[in-house]
């Protein structure tokens, strides 16, 4: 899964930079088509090469790995998990991995120009921090069938609220601009590793519709998140209020998580 997810970041390395040519060359309009005929090609692509076999695949998982959690080998359905406090938790813990991306990563290149860094500065950071974001992916995927999705994410929570915190306190320019970029490191993974969790805590069964229920709480980050960057930053002029305020929440998740019996003993 780690190395599949990759490819949405090789997509916004070469592909946001081949649609801001066309859109410079001719107009949005024509940048909108060719936008539109390469996700027709995607899809033509995915109807020709990919074979959905979902019993196979659960048969299958049974047979190569003999320790799998007994959670993973039971049908749970959404309507079973919504009566457990773990499912909240569960979804709790996602609802604020995603602030990631709705605080964090969409600030992070005017928090380096208002702390004094230019705008081509913040943006080879950017790209730098998209980069490793995306080798993250597929190292997180890795690490997690190691030592399970439940630490990755530990790991992942733990280095994002480090890499805030730097961010946020340390004055010095090359420390800030490099916890930045590396902050990548972290935000890759749990894109990744956090559906990995979903899946090892309930298993494959049913899991399009236990993970669309999980993601629907994320609504509420995506719709609170940018309104409290935008409150704090008209209060402070900066996003170190917010962004400290995110790093504590990362800490909350992985206690919370940490907390959690792991998936074998559910």
């Amino acid at each position: 899964m780690g190395i599949a997810a990759m490819g949405n970041n090789m997509g916004g390395l070469f592909l946001a930079p081949i649609a801001g040519l066309i859109i410079g060359f001719f107009s949005w309009r024509i940048g909108y088509l060719y936008i539109g005929i390469f996700g027709i090609i995607a899809s033509v692509f995915v109807v020709l090469v990919v074979r959905d076999r979902p019993n196979d695949v659960h048969k299958e998982s049974r047979e190569l790995n003999k320790t799998v959690p007994s959670s993973m080998q039971k049908d749970w359905e959404v309507k079973d998990l919504i009566r457990t406090k773990r499912f909240f938790a569960v979804a709790g813990i996602v609802l604020i991995g995603v602030l990631t991306y709705d605080i964090i990563l969409v600030n992070i290149t005017t928090h380096l120009v208002i702390e004094g860094f230019s705008t081509e500065m913040a943006s080879i950071a950017l790209a730098v921090l998209a980069i490793l974001g995306m080798i993250s992916k597929a190292l997180f995927g890795y690490i997690s069938e190691k030592i399970s999705a439940r630490i990755s994410l530990i790991i992942i929570l733990i280095g994002q609220a480090g890499l805030i915190f730097v961010m946020t306190s340390i004055p010095f320019n090359y420390v800030l601009i490099t916890s930045a970029a590396m902050y990548g490191i972290f935000m890759g993974g749990w894109g990744v590793v956090y559906q990995l969790f979903v899946q090892e805590n309930y298993g494959i069964k049913n899991y399009g519709s236990i993970l669309g229920t999980i993601v629907v709480f994320t609504g509420i980050a995506h719709l609170i998140g940018p309104i409290l960057a935008g409150i704090t930053f008209d209060i402070s002029q900066s996003y170190k209020l917010i962004f400290t305020i995110v790093a504590v929440l990362f800490l909350l998740a992985a206690v919370i998580l940490y907390r959690i019996p792991p998936a074998k003993e559910n």
